[in-house]
C-alpha cells in the first residue's frame, strides 16, 4: 500500500476539483507541528485546508496560491493497485 500526499484544489464558484498537485517529499513531522492534529490522525490521513501557517509552509516550498478563485486542501490517499 502506498500513501499519496496531494494538494487539492477546488474551483471556489464550482466546488469542483480542477487540479491535484502530487507532493513527493515533505516533511511529515514539520506538517503535524503546524496542523495540531489529535492524535487519532497522527499520520495526517485527514483533508486540511491549507491556510494561515499551513499556507505559509507551502509557499516557503515554492508553492503560490489564487486563494480568491481557489481553496486548497493537504490530502491524504492509498494508492490501489
Amino acid at each position: 500500500m502506498k500513501i499519496i500526499r496531494q494538494i487539492d484544489v477546488f474551483d471556489n464558484k464550482t466546488e469542483r476539483l480542477v487540479d491535484e498537485i502530487l507532493l513527493s517529499d515533505i516533511d511529515l513531522d514539520e506538517l503535524k507541528n503546524i496542523i495540531q492534529t489529535e492524535e487519532s490522525d497522527s499520520a495526517l490521513y485527514n483533508c486540511y485546508e491549507i491556510t494561515g501557517s499551513l499556507k505559509k509552509y507551502f509557499e516557503g516550498l515554492g508553492y503560490s496560491f489564487k486563494e480568491n478563485k481557489y481553496s486548497y486542501y493537504l490530502c491524504c490517499y492509498q494508492e490501489i493497485k
